[in-house]
């Protein structure tokens, strides 16, 4: 039996005609398919919308740059309902800083537009990449440069670039006619009251960036770069002058006190062994409060041999638990005083070589008590009864 197709409609066609087609489900499944939201961000449009720096205040009666310089909406020119211009991007995070006043004196609110020296309110994906400065009249510090201060904590870093570290006011600026300034960092308060502080690179910042730069928990203001001084030693001057020599002061702390004690008593050169703690590390230059100005600390490969170098009839004296009565012996004006470690001692090498051997008796004699004093406070002891016979009292 044959069986006849059914006519078409007159001007139609197959695919629009039978609902099983290709082409007319290809149409459903669009019209039925659910259109996915868009999400627009209003952004600025460009530099174009930033009037130049020092623009001048708007005089009473007349409009500010920045309201000058909004978006016309599309479609005002042609009479057709205005619209907001905006872009069809993916959502981006929201901004790092809040709104607020630009340098024309117009109060900005959220999703308006900006001034020129407006910090950091655009986007950071906004205005080709780029981010504005906070203050375009303050430097900012690097990361290279916070991590090149914070890396002078470390021994070899000071010794490859011969430079030490100095934080807070007073250090820096005892230190500052003394020792050639690479870097100072300071905020604008203290700049503002040492206008004559020079510096191969001075950086003014913010206390938050001070915080991020400084080894202190809590920096004050300040910190600065030194050079570290670069002078041949005076092996023979404990001839001419009372000198001190340290055999093995590990603790920066009191090698730093020491060097004040010495200040204080007028004592200019101490001598060092390899062994004795680094002077010019961030806790010994800060223990100094500034002698590390006025007293020259030198390193020597052997205390040993500095010792047998000095001119015959050179006083050497040394502190031993068993050595004579420092208050009951006539001491010299002039010589080498040797302090020894914080649990050891004076070495044996350079024991042997001690002319004067002395002991800070303890009170009263034969008192159960601890065992030594602190390499710092014995320091102080000895010096001031070396001072105290020297000046006739």
């Amino acid at each position: 039996m044959l069986h006849s197709r059914p006519a078409r409609p007159a001007g139609g066609t197959k695919a629009a005609s039978h609902p099983k087609s290709g082409t007319a489900r290809r149409h459903i499944r669009q019209r039925l398919k659910p259109s996915a939201p868009r999400k627009a961000t209003m952004q600025p449009l460009g530099t174009d919308l930033y009037p130049p720096e020092n623009t001048p205040a708007p005089a009473d009666g007349q409009t500010s740059a920045c309201q000058r310089a909004q978006v016309r909406p599309v479609g005002a020119h042609t009479g057709r309902k205005a619209t907001p211009r905006t872009r069809h991007t993916k959502t981006l995070p929201p901004p790092k800083r809040t709104y607020g006043r630009c340098q024309c004196l117009h109060n900005i609110a959220e999703k308006t537009y900006l001034c020129t020296p407006m910090a950091t309110l655009l986007h950071p994906k906004s205005d080709g990449g780029k981010q504005r400065p906070q203050n375009r009249n303050a430097m900012t510090l690097s990361k290279n440069k916070q991590k090149y201060i914070r890396g002078l904590e470390l021994k070899k870093n000071r010794r490859a670039e011969g430079v030490f570290l100095a934080e807070g006011p007073k250090l820096v600026e005892d230190l500052m006619g003394h020792y050639t300034c690479r870097c100072l960092v300071a905020t604008p308060e203290w700049l503002a009251t040492h206008r004559t502080a020079t510096a191969d690179d001075i950086v003014e910042v913010t206390a938050e960036e001070l915080q991020r730069a400084s080894l202190q928990k809590s920096p004050q203001d300040v910190l600065a770069v030194f050079a570290q001084p670069n002078e041949k030693p005076a092996l023979d001057a404990p001839a001419r002058q009372l000198c001190l020599a340290l055999d093995g002061v590990q603790d920066p702390g009191n090698l730093g006190t020491i060097v004040r004690i010495a200040d204080w008593f007028g004592i200019e050169r101490i001598f060092c062994s390899t062994d004795t703690a680094d002077a010019f590390s961030p806790k010994a230059v800060q223990a100094t409060m500034g002698s590390i100005a006025r007293v020259r600390v030198h390193y020597v490969d052997s205390l040993e041999m500095l010792v047998q170098s000095l001119p015959e009839g050179t006083p050497v004296c040394g502190t031993f638990l068993d050595g004579d009565n420092l208050y009951s012996n006539r001491l010299p004006r002039q010589g080498l005083l040797v302090m020894g470690n914080e649990g050891k001692g004076i070495g044996q090498a350079v024991g042997r070589l001690c002319t004067h051997r002395l002991r800070i008796p303890n009170y009263p004699a034969g008192r159960e008590t601890s065992d030594s004093l602190n390499v710092a406070i014995a320091t102080a002891v000895v010096c001031a009864e070396f001072r105290r016979q020297a000046a006739g009292y």
